[in-house]
């Protein structure tokens, strides 16, 4: 099919020569596209294709017979953005499709994310839940503080007017 160019070799060459300046090499898509009849651009589609599921086996343990029998049924876009998740998601995805039997990849990726956005908001909810407690804590302590600065006050002030009365009554006393 296509085969690799020897390593170094005759520099002085007529195809060496071609194969410099403006004259590129062509290139390995362009030999399997003219080989199996279609378009230089179907070819490396296929290729990242076929990273994309590879990326998606190597990551979720599923067989690439389940994504190219049509189990896991979806555009070839929809696989390729599927190998970009990170793997978590991707098995999550797999078994949604695999196991739960969900229709296809799109219904899958929009199940997980649903989950993760219930998962962020129920996070968002528990962080509430101890912002509202704090305040509600730090308001009791506030009162409690200020009631005991009061009732600090209130007990110096109640020890002055006893000493200066009992001073008056003590003078008043003396002057009797």
């Amino acid at each position: 099919m296509v085969e690799k160019k020897e390593e170094g070799g005759d520099k002085q060459s007529k195809e060496y020569r071609k194969s410099l300046g403006q004259n590129d090499p062509v290139r390995s898509s362009a030999k399997i596209a003219e080989l199996l009849s279609v378009g230089e651009k179907t070819v490396r589609r296929a290729a990242e294709y076929t990273q994309a599921v590879d990326t998606i086996v190597a990551n979720t343990g599923i067989k690439a017979s389940d994504i190219l029998s049509g189990r896991m049924t979806g555009f070839q876009d929809d696989i390729k953005a599927l190998s970009e998740l990170d793997a978590d998601s991707q098995k999550r995805i797999a078994h949604f499709i695999l196991e739960e039997g969900e229709a296809d990849l799109e219904s899958a990726t929009n199940r997980l994310k649903r989950e993760k956005q219930d998962k962020l908001l129920k996070e968002a909810e528990e962080k509430e839940k101890l912002v509202r407690g704090f305040r509600l804590n730090f308001k009791l302590k506030d009162y409690i503080n200020i009631y005991n600065q009061l009732l600090g006050l209130l007990y110096h002030y109640l020890g002055q007017c006893i000493q200066f009365y009992r001073r008056k009554l003590q003078g008043h006393l003396y002057s009797l």
